[in-house]
């Protein structure tokens, strides 16, 4: 009797052979999506954090100014010459002129608030909330925010230790926050400490609100901080004039031709001789004062 083989016996080996291949297809492709979707992502927030940062550091450069315009318009009175906290507060929460930045200044973040009238509305209110903080705290003398909103002042000294004046810091914090996709946020946070210097001009060995012309006869030494609020020229065919601490000036520009002899006359900052010229327009000696 004659036996048949089965023919149709492999089918099933090959059948699970080809739905793993599937399987392990399906599941590369997948995981190459998830990749590739959670690389754009990244980017994406990446490049979010980038323009939030760009904001911030734009809105600190506006607090400087309005740090120093607040100051300016301080009333304050003898040995209250720093504004505390309340007062920048009220300060930044004027209307008339508005302080806190609107869209206007940031028109390219109008993108992510459509159906805003953008360019009118306040960043640190709803519906944007781009600045979710716009503040400037007074610092204590150990630098850090005051907790009574009083600001302390720091002794300041000149490079060769005489006393020169106070300081009076605060801390100007600026938080951006913007929509990154999937309903959630991206927020920077941007801090830079300010100082404001007050100055006796009795702390100075020579103090000038004009013109400070120096004409020395034999080399002389000036020990102490000098300043003038216009140029300083140090006098024609004398001796070297040495400074030893602080040297401030208005920049002028060169008077004359001959500003050679006084470039050769500098032997070490800040030393100068020479003819009449600015000693401010002198690229060695501005590094020293």
């Amino acid at each position: 009797m004659k036996t048949q083989l089965p023919l149709d016996q492999p089918k099933g080996s090959t059948l699970i052979v080809s739905l793993s291949m599937i399987v392990v297809l399906f599941t590369l492709a997948w995981a190459a999506f998830d990749f590739s979707f959670f690389t754009g992502r990244n980017a994406q927030r990446i490049n979010l954090r980038q323009q939030a940062l760009a904001v911030g550091d734009s809105a600190l450069e506006l607090l400087f100014a309005q740090f120093k315009d607040g100051f300016n318009k301080y009333g304050g009175s003898f040995g209250n010459v720093s504004p505390d906290r309340t007062y920048f507060k009220t300060y930044l929460s004027g209307t008339t002129p508005l302080r806190v930045p609107t869209g206007a200044a940031f028109l390219e973040l109008a993108k992510y608030f459509p159906g805003v009238n953008f360019p009118s509305a306040r960043l640190d209110q709803s519906p944007t909330k781009v600045f979710t903080t716009y503040a400037i705290e007074p610092l204590d003398s150990t630098g850090t925010v005051a907790l009574d909103g009083t600001c302390v002042g720091v002794i300041t000294n000149t490079p060769a230790g005489s006393r020169e004046g106070k300081a009076y810091r605060y801390l100007a914090t600026v938080d951006v926050t913007l929509p990154a996709p999937g309903g959630q946020t991206v927020t920077a946070h941007l801090s830079r400490m300010f100082e404001y210097q007050v100055k006796s001009f009795l702390n100075f060995a020579i103090f000038s609100n004009s013109y400070l012309e120096i004409h020395p006869g034999p080399s002389m030494t000036i020990t102490g901080p000098v300043h003038t609020n216009s140029g300083l020229y140090v006098g024609a065919g004398g001796g070297v004039v040495t400074f030893t601490d602080t040297l401030e000036g208005v920049q002028q520009p060169t008077t004359s031709g001959s500003s050679l002899a006084m470039y050769s006359g500098i032997n070490q900052g800040p030393m100068v001789s020479g003819s009449n010229n600015s000693v401010a327009s002198d690229p060695q000696h501005s590094t020293a004062g």
